[in-house]
């Protein structure tokens, strides 16, 4: 996990909105260019309206998620702690701090309950859209297969990250246990 995406994680939410609207929005209106024989006036109409309506709904969710996630990390952390936290909950070095080792824990532990608690909703969703996709490139345009590899790596990262999400905490853990019978 990158120090952007930390920082973007912990941005406000209008912050949010605006990185993934714009994002999802220019990806759209590109699409709708492209797939569409209607122009380039209506790709820019389409671009903005599901980057304004995609951008607010990530926004609110992502907000609503860092919510619970500094609540289940833990209070009295600094900004610059908090994005260490953040990154070493899945990767990198494993902090010398006990605060922020635990903290780390907790954050994997957080992450890793999301996903077992939304696990049947993520194979459901990388099972049908992909279907979807194929079904659409068959009977409308074939560049729906564009969308293909990202249904295809969303699939992977629900079946992978729990599993590192576990050896990761096992790291923390072991870091942590060590650390403190060592002296």
């Amino acid at each position: 996990m990158s120090s952007l995406r930390a920082r973007l994680f912990l941005a406000p939410w209008w912050v949010q909105a605006l990185v993934t609207g714009t994002i999802f929005g220019a990806y759209m209106g590109v699409f709708a260019v492209i797939a569409n024989d209607h122009g380039v006036p209506s790709g820019v109409v389409s671009g903005i309206i599901s980057g304004v309506v995609f951008g607010l709904g990530m926004g609110w969710s992502v907000n609503r998620e860092r919510n619970r996630w500094r609540a289940a990390v833990g209070r009295g952390l600094s900004d610059a702690e908090l994005r260490l936290v953040h990154r070493a909950a899945v990767k990198g070095s494993v902090p010398n701090d006990p605060r922020l080792r635990l903290a780390a824990i907790r954050s994997a532990r957080h992450a890793l309950s999301q996903r077992y608690d939304k696990r049947l909703e993520a194979a459901a969703l990388f099972t049908i859209l992909p279907l979807l996709v194929i079904g659409m490139s068959v009977f409308d345009s074939p560049w729906w297969l564009v969308a293909m590899p990202l249904w295809l790596y969303g699939g992977y990262l629900t079946w992978a990250a729990p599993r590192k999400l576990r050896a990761r905490i096992n790291a923390l853990s072991y870091q942590s246990d060590y650390s403190l019978h060592s002296d």
